[in-house]
C-alpha cells in the first residue's frame, strides 16, 4: 500500500509537468528587448527546505512536537551570454549605434546615435552582463498539535512559520566601446528604464510564510507529507527607474502554496547497515494579481521607449518613457518547484543528490482603459514620434532610423503598447544538487546538520544561470 501511495504522489508532479508552466509555442526561444526579468528567489529551493528535514517534520506528530531551523543560504549568477539579449535587441549579444552622418542605415545599425542625445559622427557598440549576489537566510519554527490535543484528525497537523532575511546585490553590467553611450542610457532624463553599470542592493525580509502540514505516512520505510499555506510579501515593490532593479522575493505578490514530500527505503544492505532510498517533493506557489509600475515599447519596434515623442503643436519633445511607464495590473500566475533524487543512508548521516525544476508562467497584464493611478500622464493618444521639424510626428520611426515626417501629425494611441515587452517571460530552470545531512539524538530530541549545493542550467534566457550553496542546522524537541 505505501508503494502505491508513493508511486502516486510521484506521478502528481510528472503529469502536472507538461501543464504547469502554460508556455506558447515560442517556449523554447531567447526573448529580447523585455524591460523586467523575475530571477529565482533564493529560497525558492525544496531541496534546502524539504530533503531530509522532511523527515523530521513528519515526526512532529510523536514525542518531539517542536523543530526549528536556520537555513544560511548564498546564490551567484554565472557568466552566460544569452542573458544579455533579454535586455538588448534583435535576439543579439552586442549592438551596433552609429549616427547619420557615418553612412549606416536602419539595416545596417541597431541603434541611432541621435536618439539618444550623441552627434552624428558617434559609432560604437553596447552589451551587458547582468550579475548577481544574493545572501541571507531563512528562519522557521514547527509546531505540532499533538502537544495540546490527542485527537488523531488534529495531531498529526503542525503549524510553521517561516521568515525569510535576503540580501540582493545586482547590477546590469552595460558596457560600450564609448562611455558617451552608457552615460546617455544612465540619464536621468529618462524617468525610467535607465541602465545603469553601478551594483544596486536591497535588504530586508521579502514575505512571511505560514504553514499547515500533515503527516500522512511516517515508518520506517516510508514518508509522505503534505503541506499548505499562505506566502504573505513585506517588501515594496519594485520601481521601474533602473532596468533589472533587485527585490527581494515576489515583487509584493501574495501567494498560495501547496507541496507533497515524500521517501521511500528502497533497499538495506544488512552487512554495512547502509540503505538506499528516493524522495520525491514539489510545492507549488499561486500568486495573484497586484498592481505594478512597468516600462512597455511598441509593437514591432523595440526600444522604442528611448524615442523622443511630442505632443501636437508643441515644439519641444520628451523621452517616450515618460508616457510608456504605467501601472498595470500583473498576474504572475504559478511558480512550480520539482526534485527527486536518490540517498545513501549510514547510520545517522546521509547524502542525497538528484534533479530539480524550477518553472514559472508568463506574466499576464491588465491595461487599464483609464490610467487609474498615473494621474499626472497624459493619455498617449495625444502624443507622436518626433519629426524632422518642430510641430511634426514621424510614427514609421524606429530606434534605428529616423523616417519621414507624416503629412498630418499622427498619434500613436494605446493600441499600439506592447504588453508582452514589459513582462517577465516564462522559463524553466534545470538544476543538479548534492546534500549531506547528519541527524543525531540528544537527550530531549534531535539536532540536524545539513550541507548542500545546486548548479543551475535555465532553458531559456529569462532567467539568470546561477549556483547556489546552503547549510541547514535544526532541532527537534
Amino acid at each position: 500500500m505505501n508503494r502505491i501511495l508513493l508511486l502516486t504522489i510521484l506521478l502528481v508532479p510528472l503529469s502536472a509537468h507538461g501543464v504547469l508552466p502554460n508556455f506558447n509555442a515560442d517556449y523554447f526561444q531567447n526573448y529580447t528587448s523585455q524591460t523586467f526579468m523575475m530571477p529565482l528567489p533564493v529560497y525558492h529551493n525544496t531541496p534546502a527546505t524539504l530533503g531530509r528535514w522532511g523527515t523530521i517534520l513528519a515526526q512532529l506528530n510523536g514525542n518531539n512536537q517542536t523543530a526549528c531551523s536556520v537555513t544560511p543560504i548564498y546564490q551567484w549568477s554565472r557568466t552566460w551570454d544569452r542573458s544579455a539579449p533579454y535586455f538588448l535587441m534583435n535576439c543579439k549579444e552586442t549592438l551596433f549605434c552609429a549616427g547619420d552622418a557615418m553612412g549606416y542605415n536602419q539595416y545596417t545599425r541597431d541603434l541611432r546615435a541621435e536618439w539618444f542625445g550623441l552627434p552624428d559622427t558617434f559609432s560604437g557598440t553596447l552589451t551587458c552582463k547582468p550579475w548577481q549576489r544574493v545572501g541571507g537566510a531563512v528562519i522557521s519554527f514547527s509546531q505540532g498539535f499533538g502537544k495540546w490535543t490527542d485527537w488523531k484528525i488534529f495531531k498529526d497537523w503542525w503549524l510553521e512559520i517561516a521568515v525569510p532575511i535576503i540580501s540582493v546585490k545586482q547590477n546590469l553590467r552595460p558596457q560600450a566601446s564609448d562611455n558617451q553611450l552608457t552615460n546617455a542610457l544612465a540619464s536621468l532624463r529618462y524617468n525610467a528604464g535607465r541602465m545603469v553599470g553601478y551594483d544596486q542592493q536591497k535588504t530586508g525580509v521579502p514575505s512571511v510564510r505560514a504553514i499547515l502540514g500533515a503527516t500522512i505516512v511516517d515508518d520506517t520505510n516510508f514518508v509522505l507529507v503534505y503541506h499548505g499555506g499562505l506566502e504573505i510579501p513585506t517588501e515594496s515593490r519594485v520601481l521601474p527607474t533602473t532596468l533589472f532593479a533587485p527585490f527581494l522575493g515576489s515583487n509584493g505578490h501574495i501567494s498560495f502554496l501547496n507541496g507533497v514530500f515524500a521517501r521511500l527505503n528502497i533497499h538495506t544492505f544488512a552487512s554495512t547497515c547502509c540503505s538506499a532510498q528516493i524522495f520525491a517533493s514539489l510545492e507549488h506557489h499561486y500568486y495573484l494579481e497586484r498592481d505594478q509600475t512597468r516600462v512597455f515599447d511598441l509593437f514591432n519596434k523595440q526600444w522604442s521607449r528611448y524615442l523622443p515623442v511630442r505632443r501636437e503643436g508643441e515644439l519641444t519633445t520628451i523621452p517616450a518613457t515618460n508616457i510608456l511607464t504605467r501601472r498595470v495590473t500583473v498576474r504572475p500566475g504559478g511558480f512550480s518547484d520539482l526534485s527527486f533524487g536518490f540517498a545513501l543512508a549510514h547510520q545517522n548521516a546521509e547524502f542525497e543528490f538528484g534533479y530539480a525544476l524550477w518553472a514559472h508562467h508568463h506574466e499576464r497584464i491588465n491595461w487599464p482603459e483609464k490610467p487609474y493611478c498615473d494621474k499626472g500622464i497624459d493619455p498617449l493618444d495625444v502624443y507622436g514620434i518626433a519629426g524632422t521639424t518642430a510641430q511634426t510626428s514621424a510614427n514609421a520611426s524606429t530606434i534605428a532610423h529616423q523616417a519621414a515626417n507624416d503629412t498630418a501629425f499622427t498619434p500613436i494611441g494605446s493600441s499600439q503598447i506592447d504588453l508582452f515587452s514589459g513582462i517577465s517571460r516564462g522559463v524553466l530552470v534545470n538544476r543538479i544538487f548534492i546534500h549531506g545531512s547528519y541527524k543525531g539524538e540528544y537527550k530531549n530530541g534531535n539536532m540536524y546538520l545539513g550541507l548542500g549545493g545546486t548548479i543551475d542550467f535555465p532553458r531559456e534566457n529569462s532567467a539568470l544561470r546561477t549556483a547556489q550553496i546552503w547549510a541547514k542546522i535544526g532541532s527537534q524537541f
